[in-house]
Formats: C-alpha cells, sequence, structure tokens
C-alpha cells in the first residue's frame, strides 16, 4: 500500500458511516484521504484491493497475514483500530470452533489478556 491523499483509498471500519478512526486522527494533523468506498469486512477490502489500485488502512498485523505490503501512516502514534469477529452462535463442534479462535489470535499476534477473553465468547 502507498499512502498517499491522492490516490483512492478502501475505508474499513466497523462504523456503517462517518469518518473512521483512522480519518479522526487524519483530521487531527491536518491530513485526510480521498476514500473511494468503505466497507466493514476487511477481507472485502482485500479482494478489491487485489483488482483494483486502490489504498487501505489496516493493523500491520492484519496486512501481514493477508500478505499486504504496507507503509506506517503519518502519525506520531499508532491509531488504536478494534477487530471484531463474528462466529455463528450454533456453532456444532465447539473444538473446532476453539482451535480455529486460536489460530487466529497467533496469527494476529493478540497478547494473551486477550486469547483469555476470546475463550469466554
Amino acid at each position: 500500500m502507498i499512502y498517499a491523499t491522492e490516490q483512492p483509498q478502501i475505508q474499513v471500519s466497523s462504523r456503517r458511516d462517518g469518518l473512521s478512526p483512522v480519518d479522526l486522527q487524519l483530521g487531527l494533523k491536518g491530513l485526510s484521504r480521498n476514500v473511494a468506498m468503505s466497507t466493514q469486512s476487511t477481507l472485502a477490502a482485500k479482494l478489491i484491493v487485489d483488482r483494483q489500485p486502490f489504498g487501505i488502512s489496516l493493523p500491520s498485523r492484519v496486512a501481514n497475514v493477508l500478505g499486504l505490503q504496507y507503509v506506517p501512516l503519518p502519525m506520531d502514534e499508532p491509531v488504536e483500530l478494534k477487530l471484531a469477529l463474528y462466529i455463528e452462535s450454533r456453532y456444532r463442534f465447539e473444538r473446532s470452533r476453539e482451535e480455529a479462535m486460536q489460530c487466529l489470535l497467533r496469527a494476529l499476534g493478540e497478547p494473551r489478556a486477550l486469547q483469555a477473553l476470546a475463550r469466554r465468547a
């Protein structure tokens, strides 16, 4: 990803509308980006950037897992982005669910405290 205000960007945010946390932080620095589209799905954004010359702002760990190149945002400190994971509530194979959650958490490098929280979810 090349960060530039002119390059069309995909906004990935759990918010259905309005500014994302990245855009709020950029605004505080007097910067903005050209948001071409918005989605709540990181995977959907990845599929689009594979086919279109769009930029995308993601946590570096997520970019690594998805095999994307990245450069840091022009920020003094990282922007906190919350990651939401939705799992079917009637998941039949509890052990498989637990193994999948642990695999995802390891891939993203989450701290132990979040792993414990994920087990209770």
